[in-house]
């Protein structure tokens, strides 16, 4: 169920935690938002102050860094969306595979993606030395926090881990056999 601005909702279960998710606004910069609340301890805030980290993120985009984040995630080869497509999406579409990482990267944050029954794997590039943010994923569609960001523990990595070996790890593994 996708939460409305004000909303809030227990965490899934097998988090252990009293953190709540919390309602954002579904206009395609949830995620902005949900790292907006995130930063501010859980709490929602202003529609604007998301659209604003949103704009900032966009703004800030050059190939230049488009190229550094990529390769701060261990890829040698050039990014696989051209940097006109993808300052495209930062700037107007859904957050996805392609600019997940990159935000993750600009903004010095871990999003760790939740579904009802665990984490989601799918975009899997966690920093040890970045602070932490649980995101909920709704229905496949939308991102809401739960809770604020937490300091990098060893807790949260070893409860992440037993999702995967991590996403390239699995996939690596599986061509290998």
């Amino acid at each position: 169920m996708i939460l409305e601005p004000g909303q809030s909702a227990p965490a899934p279960a097998f988090l252990g935690t009293a953190d709540r998710r919390e309602g954002v606004w579904a206009d395609g910069s949830c995620l902005f938002h949900a790292i907006v609340a995130g930063r501010a301890g859980g709490r929602v805030q202003p529609q604007e102050a998301g659209l604003a980290l949103r704009a900032s993120i966009a703004r800030r985009a050059t190939p230049a860094r488009y190229i550094q984040a990529w390769r701060a995630y261990g890829h040698e080869g050039p990014p696989v969306l051209p940097f006109e497509d993808f300052v495209g999406k930062l700037r107007a579409g859904f957050s996805d595979m392609y600019t997940i990482p990159y935000i993750m990267w600009d903004q010095k944050l871990n999003l760790l993606f939740v579904e009802d029954g665990g984490f989601y794997c799918g975009v899997d590039y966690f920093h040890p030395a970045r602070k932490n943010l649980l995101v909920y994923w709704a229905a496949g569609q939308h991102f809401e926090p739960i809770g604020g960001t937490r300091a990098p523990s060893r807790s949260l990595r070893s409860l992440y881990d037993r999702c995967s070996m991590g996403f390239f790890q699995l996939l690596m593994g599986r061509l290998a056999r």
